[in-house]
């Protein structure tokens, strides 16, 4: 039966520290309320060890809004993703002002997961066939994004950033990031994604695979 190791379904100033959490589901799931304004603010989760499980995790439902949340000093080890944003049409809301930082992870599936396609196995696995559809007060918009210093060996794919066609995610700055990976980053319908010294090591095919996306600084 999954369950989530901490649930969160809305508050301010939250602090999670010097927790070990082994999962079924989210290790730690952020859940925002139903309004549109960002009204869970300046969450910080610091120290913590993630082992089984599927992360830090914002979502599913985010139409609530998130702003100012920092996870800083964590390690991951073995977990399905270590920094999970999920949410979809018709559930999302502004998620805005996330930190990233200070991060080890290893053997996990996706160090990096940002999609607006949840579950994902609902998405269209070519992103050309995607349609735009109109913006509502569901539409999730994932903006202003920093993770720094993060260090992520030994996982099978470099993680994923999908947006949607109408709203693609936006403001994502990578410093200081270094992962090894069997296969390399999907990033689709994004923008203004930053690497700065940074580096995606892959064992086969491209380090990055875009579309409809604008990334910079990773030669």
């Amino acid at each position: 039966m999954p369950t989530d190791g901490r649930d969160r379904p809305f508050g301010v100033e939250l602090l999670h520290y010097d927790c070990t959490i082994d999962a079924g589901d989210d290790n730690i799931a952020v859940k925002p309320g139903s309004d549109r304004t960002p009204g869970d603010k300046n969450y910080t989760i610091t120290n913590c060890k993630f082992l089984h499980g599927h992360g830090m995790s914002i979502g599913s439902g985010t139409s609530g809004g998130i702003e100012d949340l920092r996870v800083s000093n964590c390690s991951f080890d073995g977990t399905d993703a270590g920094i999970r944003i999920k949410t979809a049409r018709k559930r999302g809301g502004l998620l805005q002002n996330l930190t990233y930082e200070n991060l080890t992870m290893r053997a996990v599936k996706n160090p990096i997961y940002i999609i607006d396609w949840y579950p994902e196995r609902d998405a269209p696995k070519d992103p050309a066939t995607e349609k735009a559809e109109p913006t509502t007060d569901r539409t999730p918009i994932n903006k202003n994004i920093i993770i720094r210093n993060v260090t992520a060996t030994n996982c099978p794919t470099a993680g994923t950033i999908r947006g949607l066609p109408e709203a693609p995610v936006s403001n994502v700055t990578l410093s200081n990031v270094t992962i090894s990976a069997k296969i390399g980053m999907k990033v689709y319908h994004a923008r203004g994604i930053r690497f700065a010294d940074s580096k995606i090591e892959v064992e086969s095919g491209k380090r990055l695979t875009l579309f409809d996306a604008e990334v910079a600084g990773l030669e």
